[in-house]
């Protein structure tokens, strides 16, 4: 068995040829294109020599770990399904593969272009940062052969980096690819923690350098914090360079993961948000009652930090929350709802999400939090109003809990629905009485009321596309579909169904008052 380059791919990353006797599978993996070794036939010389030495079963062993790992990117559509099974096939597929057999190989039959001035030790380097920051030669040879395994991963990191680098974005693409290896042997390696060690000294040396760079302010207002920026940088600087590196040249790879990582650190307004500086005020020195700093500063947020902690804290407590609610609720309902949104931490939150949840726990939760919550915290919040939905028998509402929006066309789009009736809408102005000012072409009943309002936006909303729900599989039954399978079009009387909801969270939430 053996990694080649693909025909028409000249000296450059496009495609991948995996060939085993008679049976061949190809890559794409023009996500590499723009590195242009001096060599590009020689970048899997050793791992290539290092699998034809394995035995026969072996070999085939690995082929097919990839062809399932191909299967899996080729059937499997949805994002966190995909990386899911794909990260369990790798880290089979490094169970197959020993360090210090590749190591033993390298040392006898392959090549490692090492520089010449690498240091044995120590010697003479008292600083601890600089210890860190300094490869001895046989931590640059574990490198090397390191660099030849995750060679590896090439063709995966190309494959899924094509395949998801939009639903990740661009500026994570590398971090969710290297992410598909976590699971496996390769994290525990000696090699890895040295240059996960090695990454983090170079950025540590950097905000000691540079205290308060505003580029990393701009990696912070993009998504990234403080504390995963050397894993951010460790994943860019494995899946760029090392998995591509040429041994045998004599390029110096310590060197290449330095500068790409300094380049990275340099670039990170570039990278994210732009250039973000921190907001300073000065006061004239000659003002008797200057204002602080702090006091020029209006914090905009609707909840205090406080309070979001102790909701975020609460929302652990999924009982507790559907016991204020309804002292009636379905503990086992709660449960299942609880496992199958905990299998979606990917799922895309949507307005109706929150709305539902808004409407459902105002009793245990302040509904003006519910948008700010972390997204484990907002999910466990979910789970209890649908497992409550489902307890007080609104299926499709329950059902709407798990679901997010189909990728195929939608039937619904433009679709009819009943209009609220009067039985609602009388039952709506005696509960809300103040209206709302309307532009005077659009002064009617309805358009006044509050509830009415509500119900209008959140049936827009649902009516917009069709939904693919996640579970429970109990619960989703009751509406003849099967998980992840097909989509769900909103019935026409969803109105009728949003109307009856806010009327049955207004009766128990009367009914809870009187018993407490």
């Amino acid at each position: 068995m053996r990694i080649d380059i693909g025909e028409g791919s000249g000296n450059q990353f496009v495609t991948l040829n995996m060939v085993h006797g008679d049976q061949e599978m190809l890559w794409n993996v023009d996500t590499y294109k723009r590195s242009i070794p001096a060599d590009v036939n020689s970048v899997f010389n050793n791992i290539n020599g290092y699998l034809e030495s394995l035995s026969d079963t072996k070999q085939k062993k690995i082929f097919n770990i990839y062809h399932d790992i191909q299967t899996i990117m080729d059937e499997v559509s949805e994002g966190f399904h995909l990386h899911v099974k794909v990260q369990a096939k790798v880290k089979e597929l490094f169970d197959q593969v020993s360090f210090e057999g590749l190591r033993k190989w390298i040392r006898f039959h392959g090549r490692v272009g090492a520089p010449g001035d690498l240091k044995v030790n120590y010697e003479g380097v008292d600083n601890e940062l600089t210890r860190r920051l300094t490869y001895l030669r046989d931590d640059y040879h574990d490198l090397a052969v390191f660099s030849a395994l995750m060679k590896l991963a090439v063709p995966i990191f190309g494959e899924y980096i094509r395949r998801m680098g939009k639903e990740v974005g661009t500026k994570f693409k590398e971090h969710y690819a290297f992410s598909l290896v976590s699971k496996s042997n390769i994290i525990e390696l000696p090699a890895f923690l040295r240059l996960r060690d090695y990454v983090e000294a170079k950025a540590q040396n950097e905000e000691r350098k540079k205290p308060g760079d505003y580029r990393k302010n701009s990696a912070v207002f993009g998504g990234l914090g403080t504390e995963e920026l050397p894993d951010w940088l460790l994943s860019r600087a494995i899946v760029r360079r090392v998995a591509i590196h040429e041994e045998a040249v004599g390029d110096n790879i310590v060197a290449n993961i330095f500068h790409a990582v300094d380049s990275q650190i340099n670039s990170l307004d570039k990278t994210f948000n732009g250039r973000v500086n921190e907001k300073r005020l000065y006061g004239s020195a000659t003002e008797e009652d200057n204002i602080s700093v702090a006091e020029n500063y209006k914090v905009k947020q609707e909840i205090s930090d406080g309070d979001l902690s102790v909701l975020s804290i609460y929302t652990e407590e999924m009982y507790d929350m559907a016991g204020r609610v309804d002292p009636t609720f379905d503990r086992e309902k709660i449960r299942l709802c609880s496992v199958a949104l905990a299998e979606r931490p990917m799922l895309k939150i949507v307005q109706h999400h929150l709305t539902l949840t808004q409407w459902t726990l105002a009793k245990a939760i302040s509904p003006r939090g519910i948008p700010s919550l972390n997204k484990p915290a907002l999910l466990k919040a979910m789970s209890v109003t649908q497992g409550l939905l489902w307890h007080w028998g609104f299926i499709e509402l329950a059902t709407l809990m798990s679901a997010e929006p189909s990728e195929e066309a939608s039937v619904a789009a433009g679709a009819a629905t009943t209009r609220l009736g009067k039985k609602h809408t009388e039952r709506f102005f005696e509960i809300y009485p103040h209206y709302q000012p309307v532009s005077k072409s659009a002064h009617n009943l309805r358009n006044v009321n509050v509830a009415c309002k509500a119900i209008d936006l959140i049936a827009a909303d649902l009516v917009e596309c069709d939904w693919v729900s996640h579970g429970p599989a109990e619960l989703i039954k009751s509406l003849d579909l099967k998980p992840g399978d097909t989509p769900h079009v909103v019935s026409a009387e969803i109105r009728h169904l949003l109307g009856d909801l806010l009327l049955k969270v207004r009766e128990v939430r009367t009914q809870t008052a009187n018993v407490i």
